[in-house]
């Protein structure tokens, strides 16, 4: 989605997502997603792959880019999990109260393809995406890599649902500084690895480039492998 449009979902939409394209929806900088489902009548974007067959990674996931600040150098960045010959990738500014939309009511599933070796598309990726954007009730199952990954920005949201997530359930990284408040997470206790609950890092290079990666996480729950764990499940 292109700089200035605005897609609107009606509630109770199922969108399957292609395996043999890698499918993303990737909505950019300046451009908007209006999904608004309701509790009986969520929005669902799943796999296209016949139900009882469908896996982790069947499809990308939801990528949302705003221009919110973060702490790339030259306050920009472009996202990961998306082909290097895609245009519009860029995010992040000075608009704190950028506005990217509205999800609520809202399920993904079965994302997470991998596009090249330690380049996966998390379920929900936002690239400085601000306080302007509703996310609630917002449920993320079966991903390949993270549930939800946050590269700096500002979005608040509430009532995140992670389960069955095959790396972290929620990641902050590049200056986020929302606030996070009722928080679940279910772990699939058959998948090997390390794969935490939060991981919080100010950059990839460990630097103390500015903004900061200081998040607010209100009342969460992590429901872990009830196993030994190979690594920590806070990172």
């Amino acid at each position: 989605m292109k700089p200035g449009a605005v897609l609107t979902i009606e509630k109770g939409t199922k969108i399957m997502g292609d395996s043999a394209s890698k499918a993303i929806l990737l909505v950019e900088a300046g451009a908007k997603i209006v999904a608004e489902g309701t509790a009986d009548e969520p929005i669902v974007f799943t796999s296209q792959a016949a139900e009882g067959v469908r896996r982790a990674g069947d499809w990308g996931g939801l990528v949302l880019l705003g221009k919110a600040p973060v702490n790339y150098p030259g306050g920009k960045g472009n996202i990961e999990g998306i082909l290097k010959t895609v245009s519009g990738t860029e995010f992040g500014g000075t608009d704190a109260d950028d506005n990217s939309g509205v999800l609520k009511y809202v399920r993904v599933e079965y994302a997470g393809v991998v596009l090249s070796p330690d380049n996966e598309v998390n379920g929900i990726t936002f690239g400085g995406v601000g306080r302007g954007t509703t996310v609630e009730y917002v449920q993320v199952r079966h991903a390949l890599d993270d549930c939800f990954e946050f590269f700096g920005g500002t979005v608040n949201a509430k009532h995140l649902v992670c389960q069955y997530n095959q790396d972290d359930g929620f990641d902050f990284d590049n200056g986020f500084s929302g606030k996070l408040q009722f928080l679940v997470l279910q772990q699939d206790p058959n998948h090997p690895g390390e794969d935490n609950g939060f991981e919080s890092d100010n950059d990839a290079q460990g630097s103390a480039n500015a903004p900061l990666t200081n998040p607010t996480v209100f009342n969460a729950t992590i429901c872990a492998k009830n196993a030994d764990p190979e690594g920590a499940q806070f990172s």
